[in-house]
């Protein structure tokens, strides 16, 4: 049986070797909490401030960035104390930056909003340009080459697609792929994490103004139905989950069979 707590996102996902479980052949991943670390998001890979173990002791071999230029402009990834791994750039949305606003945040209070928003931009993570993108890293992955950090800005979405589509990679049941991405809901709308996400966002946004907790908890939230269409629009753009990772992901063969063999037991 999967282990939930194996796969559930925050900030980032951190994959090492294989520790799977089971018929369902789970993923060996560790939660990392950010949320009180000195830079806020996904630039702060610093320390697990849960465990208190820091990211040098974990033997890191890679850090794959999936936010775009302006973002990483805003707030660069700095790794602190120790030789820093190799950095690799994968942008996913490359015709736009994801640049948050007092009002784009308002908007996003209705969840019929939220959920409409990130459809859209979820559909764009699949196209063949991001997906080739996601199958660089893919293709590292199946070479041996981690501890790897995949990361976005929450940590979430082009991250949660990232993981989605591993897990499916690695024959785990649509349900569980699913349930697992709706974890990640649990964690980041905790009060903590709220709390922690509304004074980041404000910093972000050079705003003197409170954000409201709702506004910042419909931003956060996780929707099952936008990962559900996701994966109903790899099939339709490519006929089946099998094409879409020939065709778009790029992956042969026997570079999925290596992922399998790498990452599962």
């Amino acid at each position: 049986m999967l282990n939930r707590t194996l796969f559930a996102l925050l900030a980032f996902s951190l994959l090492f070797a294989p520790v799977a479980h089971a018929q369902n052949a789970a993923l060996n991943c560790t939660v990392v909490d950010s949320s009180n670390a000195p830079v806020p998001g996904a630039a702060a890979l610093l320390i697990n401030v849960e465990t208190g173990v820091s990211m040098n002791a974990l033997g890191i071999k890679l850090i794959c960035d999936f936010r775009t230029d302006g973002e990483r402009q805003r707030q660069p990834t700095q790794w602190q104390g120790g030789p820093a791994p190799e950095m690799m750039r994968a942008q996913i949305m490359k015709d736009a930056d994801v640049k948050m606003s007092i009002e784009r945040v308002r908007e996003l209070t209705s969840r019929a909003t939220a959920a409409s928003s990130l459809s859209t931009a979820y559909d764009s993570m699949v196209t063949p340009d991001a997906a080739a993108e996601y199958g660089r890293l893919y293709k590292r992955i199946a070479a041996g080459q981690f501890p790897v950090i995949a990361h976005c800005s929450a940590g979430k979405d082009r991250t949660g697609v990232f993981s989605a589509v591993l897990l499916t990679l690695l024959g785990v049941p649509r349900s569980s792929v699913i349930e697992d991405y709706m974890l990640t809901g649990e964690y980041m709308t905790s009060p903590r994490a709220l709390r922690q996400a509304a004074t980041d966002m404000q910093k972000t946004l050079g705003s003197t103004e409170g954000l409201d907790a709702e506004a910042v908890r419909a931003i956060y939230t996780m929707h099952a139905e936008v990962l559900t269409n996701t994966f109903a629009t790899i099939d339709r753009q490519y006929g089946s989950f099998d094409g879409f990772v020939r065709d778009a992901l790029k992956l042969s063969a026997g570079e999925v069979n290596s992922l399998r063999s790498r990452l599962l037991q």
